[in-house]
């Protein structure tokens, strides 16, 4: 009976080993496969940071080489900025070096950056310096010339050498100048005191020169001198000491009648009838002004207000001519309701006519053929908005704050 158990014991265990055996056969199984899996995912993200590795260092490699040939770049920018300089072009300079400036900040250059700046600002430096000397030499010349007795030549180098001491701010210059300028005008004057017979009671009478057979001859002659200069009837004359302007000769003074000296007023109305679609040419303004008694003292004056608003008149334009504007009138509302304006104002060394036009699509005046304007502009910033002329905010800020204008006595607008 014994025997029989112990048989059905044996039989029994064989099944349970198989299952133990099977379980352990799938285990193992099992885990081999998930060490594999797991294996090959590690693989995976080996490769994958290998793959990124690889790419960032071509990438940085990349950038090695653009930073460096960036740099390179920048040092022949900065060799042409050098070149232009050694050149005095002084303005090119400065272009080449706002280049340099902008490469080097691309690559975070910071050394670069600051040269470059430095470069600038020893650019502009150098700008100044040299207008300085201009100014110096300018105003040697006309000493020179003063020296010798040649007012009206120096007048014309001394007035040049202003203008620049006026963008440049320089006081000390300014005051040097208008002290020789005052010399000069007074010297003139007493000239022409000692020459010039008494002008008639009514200097603005029509019928003067036309009963003055020497008077009318000088109209003619200055006529036909006049008509020989060329002038393209189209661009605005804005500095009166160049060529053609300066050679326009009006009034009876040897010396006093160019247009370097005189010619505000006519070059006034001729840039105002340009501005008009009705072009002149300077021989014929003149010669109206001079027919009339419009020139005021042979030519040492220059024009009566009067005369240039009779010539304008004479085409047909609604034209409103105001005595002493600051005094009645914005003279910049003035201007703005206008086509175009002519100014007259009194300055310490003497008189001067501009014209004006308002500019509504900058919002600014801008003024013809007027250095103190130009000052202005300039410092403002707006002298890139016009390529002729001065842009300025305020025709009323010209006149009332500008050093050395003393006050407008004649506003003159054409519509």
């Amino acid at each position: 009976m014994q025997k029989d158990n112990k048989q059905q014991n044996k039989q029994r265990i064989k099944p349970a080993a198989l299952i133990c055996i099977a379980l352990f056969i799938i285990a193992l199984a099992v885990g081999t496969y998930l060490l594999i899996t797991h294996i090959r995912q590690r693989q995976a993200e080996i490769e994958k940071h290998r793959l990124n590795a690889v790419t960032n260092i071509e990438y940085g490699m990349y950038n090695m080489a653009s930073t460096a040939e960036t740099i390179i770049v920048f040092y022949s920018l900065v060799e042409q900025a050098g070149f232009f300089a050694g050149k005095t072009e002084y303005e090119k300079a400065i272009e080449k070096f706002e280049e340099a400036k902008q490469v080097a900040g691309a690559v975070a250059y910071k050394e670069g950056v600051n040269l470059a700046e430095s470069g600038i600002e020893e650019m502009h430096e150098r700008i100044i310096e040299a207008k300085r000397n201009e100014a110096r030499e300018l105003f040697s010349e006309g000493n020179q010339l003063y020296e010798d007795s040649q007012y009206f030549e120096a007048l014309e180098y001394f007035y040049k050498a202003l203008e620049i001491y006026l963008q440049l701010e320089d006081e000390q210059g300014i005051a040097l100048v208008e002290t020789r300028i005052s010399s000069c005008e007074q010297k003139l004057a007493e000239i022409e005191q000692a020459n010039q017979e008494p002008p008639p009671d009514d200097v603005q009478d029509d019928t003067d020169t036309q009963d003055n057979p020497d008077n009318q001859s000088e109209v003619l002659s200055n006529y036909e001198f006049n008509r020989s200069i060329s002038f393209d009837m189209r661009t605005l004359i804005d500095n009166q000491n160049q060529s053609p302007a300066n050679r326009i000769r009006m009034g009876s003074t040897d010396g006093l009648n160019e247009g370097w000296y005189n010619g505000c007023g006519w070059v006034a109305t001729y840039n105002a009838m340009i501005i008009m679609e009705n072009p002149k040419h300077p021989a014929e303004i003149v010669k109206h002004f001079e027919e009339r008694g419009g020139v005021a003292f042979g030519g040492v004056f220059g024009t009566y207000p009067n005369a240039i608003e009779e010539y304008v008149k004479s085409f047909g334009y609604s034209v409103n001519h105001t005595l002493f504007p600051q005094m009645s009138m914005n003279i910049d509302d003035a201007i703005k309701n206008s086509k175009v304006s002519i100014l007259a104002y009194l300055h310490t060394n003497a008189a001067h006519y501009v014209t004006i036009v308002y500019n509504e699509d900058i919002d600014k005046f801008i003024v013809y053929n007027d250095s103190f304007a130009r000052a202005r502009s300039v410092s403002l910033g707006f002298q890139e908005d016009t390529n002729i002329g001065a842009a300025i905010d305020s025709v009323a800020a010209l006149i009332n704050n500008t050093r050395g204008i003393l006050f407008s006595f004649s506003l003159i607008t054409i519509n």
